[in-house]
């Protein structure tokens, strides 16, 4: 099977889509299929990776700047130019490789792809990693329908995900796969931590996951009167970043709490093997490619009961926790109080992992996908 992948940004650009299309493309490659992936200019992470990359000089330099940091589809809904010479070269392109199924992600400018190229009678998969906003105008909810409808398939990441879409846009989604993993990359450590360290993966861009993020910064004050020793090690990068400065200075913690920055993939996988306990609390999410990269490091989980987070971090490897700084703080307690605990759990969250969440599992669903609308 041909298939192209069409990605809003790829390598050295790290983030949802980026990781998606990567775990796709070597999965669908090491199982015999062809794959060429189409996005603005890149890195190729491999030599066997075929991309084609399109220039984006014509494009403004806002427009430039959301794509590479891969601002989210929905907060880009018809905000800013259309790349038209970029969609121009994609479609011809498309149309020069004829490929059995072009699969599109995220935003709304390479959707436009999806729809051009099934007007063209190319087969078009769209995947929405996000979720919809809270309110979209009427019009961009016709026009939103519209697009995506034309498309033969219509997947979300997350099971939370298809009765927003359904309320938000009055489309339906045909089916929930979960986003994979590489649980090759991210092993565990050859002993779990012992000293009380919890760490989190963040976002200092996204105003709701900024605010999780300064919950758990206040509910970590619960979690030193009963762990003393205990550090909060956060990695992660943003225009809020002097916030969250703010809040750790404002409550004493500035010798408890410490901001390593952003990491690149290899000092990430180094930071899984280094905590004690991965904590993921925000406001907006469906599943974070962190919390499964902590599992998949085999590491125990506490995450805010949001999304599908609840489905996932079931309780033999983790804790689910609202938002009160109390029941977080014990969450936490609880899992550094047992390093038995803490080990069990983790080993159950690397089992899971590998059984639900590897790329040759995710990829082998979407393969199923395509087969069923080829036929």
């Amino acid at each position: 099977m041909k298939i192209a992948l069409v990605t809003p940004y790829y390598f050295p650009v790290l983030g949802g889509y980026t990781l998606i299309t990567y775990g796709l493309s070597k999965a669908y490659h090491e199982k015999g299929h062809e794959v060429i992936i189409l996005t603005p200019k890149c890195d190729p992470l491999h030599k066997n990776e075929n991309i084609i990359t399109f220039d984006m000089s014509s494009l403004s330099r806002k427009d430039k700047s959301q794509i590479q940091k891969g601002l989210n589809f929905w907060e880009r809904l018809f905000g800013f130019k259309e790349m038209t010479s970029i969609q121009r070269d994609m479609v011809l392109e498309i149309e020069r490789i004829k490929p059995d199924i072009v699969h599109t992600f995220g935003a709304i400018q390479f959707a436009f792809i999806g729809t051009m190229s099934s007007a063209r009678n190319y087969h078009w998969v769209h995947t929405f990693i996000t979720q919809p906003p809270k309110k979209l105008s009427s019009v961009k909810r016709i026009v939103a329908k519209k697009i995506f409808s034309r498309a033969n398939l219509i997947t979300v990441t997350a099971a939370n995900q298809v009765k927003d879409i359904k309320e938000k846009i009055g489309l339906d989604v045909n089916k929930a796969i979960k986003v994979g993993v590489d649980t090759t990359f991210f092993t565990p450590p050859a002993q779990l931590q012992e000293s009380p360290i919890i760490g989190t993966v963040s976002n200092f861009v996204w105003k709701e996951k900024v605010e999780g993020l300064l919950l758990l910064i206040r509910s970590f004050k619960g979690v030193l009167n009963a762990h003393p020793d205990t550090e909060l090690e956060i990695v992660g990068e943003g225009e809020f970043r002097n916030l969250v400065e703010k809040t750790i200075k404002a409550h004493g913690l500035e010798k408890k709490v410490k901001l390593l920055g952003r990491m690149e993939r290899k000092e990430l996988s180094k930071f899984y093997r280094s905590i004690s306990v991965y904590t993921h609390i925000s406001y907006q999410d469906t599943l974070p490619l962190t919390v499964l990269e902590a599992m998949t490091s085999g590491i125990p989980i506490v995450a805010s009961d949001i999304g599908d987070m609840p489905n996932v971090v079931t309780k033999d490897i983790g804790i689910v926790t609202n938002f009160k700084e109390e029941t977080i703080s014990k969450a936490i307690s609880k899992l550094l109080s047992s390093y038995d605990l803490r080990l069990k759990l983790g080993k159950n969250a690397r089992l899971k992992a590998e059984k639900e969440f590897s790329w040759p599992h995710v990829a082998d669903k979407y393969l199923t996908a395509y087969e069923d609308i080829l036929r």
